[in-house]
């Protein structure tokens, strides 16, 4: 587990804590002279403060308000064309993950030419990205702490999750106090991707020991705090618990990678346009319930760590977690089945078409093989 040769790597510089917002045209110094500030269509009062602060630090300012949940390529290639031709040096976002994913594509195209889609290509240059400022105003993307930013192509009804060393953000304004207006709904379905992140890292084959104490850190602040943000919107400790999870599930990702949950995820809402968080959220219990056996010593540590159970036998150790994860979900009243959020069974056949040999099945413990993966959705719709 120890013995291993592995890499772990986070250039992004976080900035964190309440009022940090408020500190944008400090931040922004050295980042560019011309911004092109990435949003979605809904008037927030952060968008005002952020313009005036960037002007008042002699920055010019374009506004692109047209990012819509599930971040297209059009809408990337539409921002791309705005930034060459106002001549942005530099993107700013300000939103959930889409918004923030959405700048990611256009920081990399704008700079390195071509549309959005084009980069699904490792192999292409992007050395000239754009510095970006990311500013995130949910908890469980975790996009403003990794590269990983994820379009779908509605022409061909794909969504994909593009990477490069040059998509990281330069900076990420973590500040809490962003995230108290938001929904009871999205407080949960953003936690959960969150804890996604941090489960499907931690379990995952490509592993290492920094990723697996920054998602076992992750994973105990959301069960710890997330009742409390959606029993208590305006709690200053759970909103800051829960930010800080979501950056950390996104470094681990970013090192470890996803599993099983977010291919699924992914595949369902590239072709059904389902809530990426409750996707998520449906899979991974009974995804680790798959993986306990293979999984059984990282299980059993993960257990003991949290106290879910101290036995000396490794596998009772292990089934304690997805008993426990099952037990969590349930609690504070999240998707139980896929056919809650819409999925019908002869979705099936089109999702695992999709999936098979996906990176992020293959990085799963579980055997997902042919017609695994089918009896696996089969059993949870």
């Amino acid at each position: 587990m120890f013995d291993e040769v592995f890499k772990f790597k986070n250039p992004v510089e976080f900035r964190f804590g309440y009022g940090e917002f408020k500190k944008l045209g400090k931040y922004c110094q050295k980042i560019g002279t011309k911004f092109l500030l990435v949003t979605s269509p809904t008037k927030r009062f952060w968008t005002e403060e952020a313009v005036k602060m960037l002007e008042d630090a002699g920055k010019k300012v374009v506004h692109f308000p047209k990012i819509l949940p599930n971040p297209t390529t059009d809408m990337v290639d539409e921002g791309v064309e705005l930034a060459i031709k106002n001549k942005c040096d530099a993107v700013i976002s300000i939103g959930g993950g889409s918004p923030i994913d959405a700048a990611k594509g256009i920081a990399v195209t704008a700079g390195n030419g071509g549309k959005a889609w084009d980069y699904q290509d490792p192999s292409k240059d992007t050395s000239k990205a754009l510095s970006l400022i990311a500013v995130p105003t949910t908890s469980g993307t975790g996009t403003d702490g990794d590269r990983y930013y994820v379009l779908t192509n509605e022409k061909i009804r794909s969504k994909k999750g593009f990477a490069t060393d040059n998509s990281y953000p330069a900076i990420s304004i973590l500040d809490p106090e962003l995230t108290e207006t938001m929904p009871e709904r999205v407080t949960m379905d953003t936690a959960i991707d969150a804890l996604g992140h941090s489960f499907e890292a931690y379990y995952a084959k490509l592993e290492n020991p920094f990723s697996d104490m920054i998602s076992l850190d992750a994973i105990g602040l959301i069960f710890d705090f997330l009742p409390l943000a959606l029993k208590d919107p305006k709690d200053r400790e759970a909103r800051s618990a829960l930010m800080l999870a979501s950056a950390m599930g996104g470094i681990a990702i970013d090192n470890n990678g996803v599993c099983t949950p977010h291919g699924v995820a992914m595949a369902l809402g590239g072709s059904y346009g389902i809530t990426h968080g409750q996707g998520v959220g449906i899979v991974l219990p009974n995804a680790v319930e798959k993986a306990k056996n293979a999984a059984a010593a990282k299980f059993s540590f993960m257990a003991r760590f949290f106290g879910w159970s101290n036995s000396d036998d490794i596998q009772k150790n292990a089934d304690a977690v997805p008993d426990r994860l099952f037990g969590f979900l349930k609690d504070i009243g999240f998707y139980q089945r896929l056919s809650e959020i819409g999925i019908k069974k002869d979705y099936l056949h089109h999702i695992c078409d999709k999936l098979t040999g996906a990176d992020d099945i293959e990085n799963d413990q579980g055997d997902y093989s042919g017609e695994e993966l089918r009896k696996f959705l089969d059993r949870i719709i």
